[in-house]
């Protein structure tokens, strides 16, 4: 999950330093796939952490549970 983070801060500061002189590839599109492929990394990883404890019937509830969390605390009122 380190690698995770440290990828999607990485394709997040690269983002942040695109320019309006920047070409598409080097501005957008890189930082961009990078903050993807980490985002998924990331997030499968969640939510197989949220579910490894967790009995066969009881995994849907769970799963669903860790979804849910994952979208209101992401919202911002």
């Amino acid at each position: 999950m380190l690698a995770d983070y440290g990828c999607f801060l990485v394709g997040f500061g690269w983002l942040a330093h695109a320019h309006a002189a920047s070409g598409y590839v080097t501005g957008v599109l890189g930082p961009t796939l990078l903050i993807a492929v980490s985002t998924s990394l990331t997030f499968r990883t969640l939510m197989a952490a949220a579910a490894a404890d967790v009995s066969e019937g009881d995994a849907g509830i769970i799963g669903g549970l860790a979804n849910t969390a994952g979208q209101v605390g992401g919202s911002d009122r």
